[in-house]
């Protein structure tokens, strides 16, 4: 839009957007075959504005099809419709994974797929879909390991299922590459949360221990802080926690200090009205 339509339009007009005219994005969400059907039936229209408002005659046209009309900028529409047919994408080729690995093992594809279909809770939901940190716990990393490895045994090739924790492991690095671009080296950095998940004391397989291993190699001054650690106000010895961690633990939130950085990496509704105002804050699941 910006670097392509705009300025064919404006070329066209002798005038850029905003008088005479205006420029919208209208990205479509239909299927070959059933496109007009889809058309006047969708789950949501987006639009696309150059300026916020300015789109009102496209509106207007669309005022009989009964769907939430949803403006946004040009980039976010342009990114929602690429990440949609990712997403169906994605659902293809790992139901496909699956399918193959069934039909290898002797076991009903249809039989899984109706069971897998079933949970409408954490399967199809919106459950896991917002960006934000890695995943982490013993169950994930288990299974999803545990299943690459039958599907190569069996010789079925599977390249979503097969770097789902390669995937993981990235982001990991990404959220650490962030956290490098706000803080330089050496300063005072406070993590909320070490455990895998809120309301949990697991810290097996969580990413916020790999995150904090990684900026205390990286000569980051860490404290650590996590409520699910903190029991009356102490933070006990466990050999699960390795102790360079363990050193950096705090049994209270000191709400005088000013951090360079506060990392929020779990759900810390409680926590965060005790951190000092000035602390510039990194919402992990909030990217």
């Amino acid at each position: 839009m910006d670097n392509e339509v705009i300025p064919a339009f404006a070329e066209g007009a002798g005038e850029t957007p905003g008088r005479l005219y205006e420029v919208a994005s209208n990205p479509e969400f239909t299927r070959e075959g059933s496109a007009v059907a889809d058309y006047f039936a969708p789950a949501r229209i987006v639009i696309g504005e150059r300026r916020p408002g300015s789109t009102q005659v496209l509106r207007d046209a669309l005022r009989d099809i009964e769907a939430p009309i949803i403006a946004t900028s040009f980039d976010v529409a342009a990114l929602t419709k690429l990440a949609d047919n990712a997403f169906h994408a994605l659902k293809v080729a790992f139901a496909n994974e699956i399918g193959r690995f069934a039909l290898k093992s002797g076991i009903s594809p249809g039989e899984v797929s109706d069971l897998f279909l079933a949970d409408t809770k954490l399967n199809l939901s919106a459950a896991y879909l917002r960006p934000g940190g890695a995943f982490g716990g013993p169950c994930l990393k288990k299974d999803v390991l545990a299943l690459a490895s039958c599907m190569q045994k069996v010789g079925i090739v599977a390249p979503v299922i097969g770097h789902i924790y390669e995937s993981n492991l990235s982001h990991i690095d990404f959220l650490m590459a962030t956290i490098v671009s706000r803080a330089p080296p050496r300063s005072r950095i406070l993590l909320v949360g070490l455990s895998f998940k809120s309301g949990t004391d697991d810290v097996r397989e969580s990413p916020f221990v790999t995150l904090a291993e990684a900026l205390l190699d990286g000569g980051y001054d860490l404290s650590i802080y996590d409520p699910d650690l903190v029991d009356d106000g102490v933070v006990a010895v466990r050999a699960d926690i390795p102790s360079q961690l363990f050193d950096t633990l705090l049994s209270q939130l000191p709400t005088e200090v000013a951090w360079d950085l506060v990392i929020v990496g779990k759900s810390a509704r409680d926590v965060l009205p005790l951190v000092n105002t000035n602390s510039p804050l990194f919402h992990i699941d909030q990217l």
